[in-house]
């Protein structure tokens, strides 16, 4: 939309644009009627860092770049709330400031004009670069008059003052109303700033003096403010008086507190009232009726007799011999049922691994919507966790739980909700400590030596709460048979009978409720035995099939053994038997008439050998 006005010398042009964006750009041209048209200006909005060096507020500033000084999630959403009043309030800036709508780059005065002609302008709005829209206005210099814009005016004499109402020809507008007294020579404006009026306030009062005194007789005018802010001509002259009235003013200062049993009704003493009535409405508007039976001598009435959860409208009159005055202001008073339901009684509770059973003693309240359980770790604290977002229905209520949350107590209440969420006191407190099931982790073992006929072992230490002592095992056959006689509270043991060869070991941690580590980290040790069998009873004998040897030994891990032989020509032995299991041998390759050296070589699993002394065996020949 394009606004123009001629004056003597200049032309004033201002626009809305239809999209209102910060960063448009106009371009104006001139023509004379029928002639070739010409750029004569180029507009954008002021920038923003001259808005603050010329010393413009944070909210004028705000109104020309309202999405400038975001800084955060609160500023956007407060530039979002506000975008239909940042561009209200722009048209109701632009219409009554000409540099307010400069700065916007949508204004500009033409003073390269001549008298007694006619000018067509045309204004293209530029969006980055590209012309997104424009508009032309024609400009008569013949045709400069003033304008009214105001057809009627009319005055009501009212107690507290004048009352004036005009015609807007259904547009908003701004005004300035002027007043004449009858000791007053001329007229004085009696609005310090323009009053801004809406299509909506025809008929309705638009302006009081009551500034006028009693039984003064006032002459009025309204002049009509235009888009480029100049005045019209008056508008008719009206004449209303002030007068004086014996009926009591209107009450003020209601003040109204609401429960969902009883509504408390204050209000300010009228000097001229000898009584009050008091009114009741479910709409601000209208259908009010009187509630009191009869005028009350008191600036206080409590009402009991209505319905909870509805909205009500309340209004107070005064009263005196010579009548009534008008309503006060219409109060809304909200009732609501704010009455909580009985609290729960009788909790109790039992406790499995991982699960907290609540029981409860359930209300018998007919509007009732559930119930809420609360926790926390100490029963004297402010605030406590909901323990589910939703409202529980029955009675009773299971708290799953990690089976891990054994060290500490917990502490559970339950209120009771109604269906207009009003929520009870809460219920007795019960104190939960669940039972600990958990085992400590199975420690390692970190270090170990082996010697001859013990393997002494170490494991690492179990970081737990309520470790109280370890247990170490060893493998038989296909079970973990246990070491310790005693809880081991040490991190060390010596196994003192290891078997020869391999040992399979595992150490567990056991805590104070007897819980146990899994058995599932082995290591294998191999014990070596170093002392060799010792022979015994070597028997060397002569039989007719040759030479009978045998022994005993007394070691549990014995192996086999060798004979050796040599001749006594060849100071080398020979193996003549391999290695036996046994403990006998008989060698059938003696010859007659020669001397033989016998010697034996046991051996045990572990490795360990050892060799008899020498014998010598003479064959006869």
């Amino acid at each position: 939309m394009v606004y123009a006005k001629a004056k003597q010398t200049e032309v004033l042009l201002k626009w809305i644009p239809q999209r209102y964006l910060s960063n448009s750009g106009y371009k104006l041209y001139r023509s004379v009627e029928g002639g070739e048209e010409e750029l004569i200006a180029e507009l954008k909005p002021l920038s923003y860092e001259l808005l603050v060096d010329r010393g413009y507020s944070e909210e004028y500033r705000f109104y020309i770049y309202p999405q400038r000084d975001i800084k955060n999630f609160d500023d956007r959403l407060r530039s979002f709330q506000s975008r239909g009043m940042t561009q209200a309030f722009r048209i109701l800036k632009l219409m009554q400031d000409n540099q307010f709508a400069a700065n916007l780059g949508q204004f500009y005065a033409d003073k390269d004009v001549k008298e007694k002609q006619v000018y067509i302008y045309r204004i293209e709005q530029y969006l980055l670069g590209k012309k997104v829209a424009q508009k032309r206005v024609r400009v008569d210099m013949n045709k400069m008059r003033k304008f009214s814009g105001i057809s009627w005016v009319k005055a009501e004499d009212l107690v507290d003052g004048v009352s004036l109402s005009w015609d807007t020809f259904g547009a908003y507008g701004y005004y300035h109303v002027y007043r004449k007294l009858q000791d007053e020579k001329s007229y004085r404006r009696l609005t310090e700033t323009p009053l801004y009026i809406s299509p909506k306030s025809v008929g309705a009062s638009m302006y009081k003096d009551s500034t006028i005194n009693m039984g003064q007789l006032g002459s009025y005018y309204v002049r009509k403010i235009d888009i480029f802010g100049d005045e019209g001509v008056p508008s008719t002259t009206v004449f209303a008086k002030r007068y004086e009235s014996l009926v009591p003013t209107r009450v003020d200062g209601l003040f109204i507190k609401s429960s969902d049993k009883k509504m408390i009704i204050r209000w300010k003493e009228e000097p001229n009232a000898m009584a009050y009535n008091v009114y009741r409405s479910i709409d601000a508007r209208a259908d009010y009726k009187k509630i009191t039976p009869k005028p009350i001598t008191s600036e206080l009435y409590v009402d009991e007799a209505f319905d909870t959860n509805r909205d009500y409208y309340y209004a107070v009159t005064a009263v005196n011999m010579y009548g009534e005055s008008s309503p006060s202001l219409p109060y809304l008073a909200t009732s609501r049922d704010a009455t909580p339901p009985t609290r729960p009684t009788d909790l109790n509770v039992t406790t499995q691994a991982g699960k907290v059973k609540l029981t409860w003693k359930a209300s018998q309240d007919k509007n009732l919507l559930g119930y809420r359980i609360y926790m926390s770790m100490d029963k004297n604290a402010l605030w406590w966790s909901r323990v589910t977002p939703e409202d529980i229905k029955g009675n009773s209520f299971v708290h799953i739980r990690p089976k891990s949350l054994s060290r500490n107590p917990y502490y559970y209440r339950v209120t009771a909700v109604d269906t207009k969420f009003n929520e009870s006191k809460a219920s007795n407190i019960v104190k939960v400590k669940l039972p600990d099931v958990v085992a400590p982790k199975q420690p390692t073992i970190s270090s170990y030596s082996i010697n001859p006929e013990r393997i002494r072992l170490e494991w690492t230490a179990i970081e737990v709460y309520d470790l109280d002592h370890y247990n170490l095992y060893r493998k038989e056959a296909k079970v973990y048979v246990k070491l310790n006689h005693m809880p081991l509270y040490k991190r060390q043991f010596v196994d003192k009978k290891p078997r020869i060869g391999e040992n399979v070991y595992l150490v567990t941690a056991v805590d104070k409720k007897g819980n146990e580590s899994v058995r599932t980290a082995t290591i294998a040790l191999k014990s070596k035995n170093l002392t060799p069998v010792t022979i015994e009873s070597l028997s060397f004998k002569k039989v007719a099939q040759g030479v009978e040897v045998s022994f005993r030994v007394n070691d549990k891990d014995y192996m086999g053994f060798e004979l050796l032989r040599s001749s006594g020509k060849d100071p080398k032995y020979y193996n003549i038997s391999g290695l036996q299991k046994g403990k006998k041998f008989l060698d059938k390759t003696v010859m007659k008439g020669q001397h033989y050296y016998y010697t034996i070589k046991a051996y045990d699993k572990s490795g360990n050998i050892v060799e008899s002394d020498v014998v010598e065996i003479k064959i006869k020949g």
